[in-house]
């Protein structure tokens, strides 16, 4: 049951975002830095496609910093603890709170339950040479 909580707080959570973004992109994990103990991390990431606004013209770098031992987590959302080469859609200019000190937040391709979204990432995919999705 838990699980299914947690599934629909973060559908509602994106649902949120994508209306109150001013800029949405889908962007690349180009590279991760962590502190030693992982309380700070730096992850650089590549935009790939405008979502909603105009793209950002470079590399951008998120932070995150855990809040507490708990591992509560501060920063520019759940982009920033991946691995190198996934894909990630960040929102900007969201409200600033506490946890989101600079007004970003961001989330995981593969957490995205959001069809429009989900549709933003499969026209990308498909204007890649090559790409052939699943029959």
């Amino acid at each position: 049951m838990w699980s299914d909580w947690r599934t629909i707080g973060h559908y509602e959570r994106t649902a949120k975002l994508v209306e109150e973004a001013s800029r949405t992109h889908l962007a690349r994990v180009t590279k991760v830095e962590r502190d030693g103990d992982n309380f700070r991390t730096r992850t650089t990431i590549q935009p790939l496609r405008a979502i909603k606004g105009e793209m950002p013209t470079g590399s951008q770098v998120l932070v995150g910093f855990l809040q507490d031992s708990c591992g509560g987590a501060n920063g520019d959302g759940d982009g920033v603890y991946t691995k190198e080469a996934d894909l990630i859609i960040v929102f900007e200019g969201v409200s600033k709170r506490a946890n989101r000190p600079n007004g970003i937040d961001s989330v995981r391709v593969v957490e995205v339950r959001n069809v429009d979204l989900l549709d933003e990432v499969q026209a990308w995919l498909n204007a890649m040479p090559g790409y052939k999705p699943y029959d």
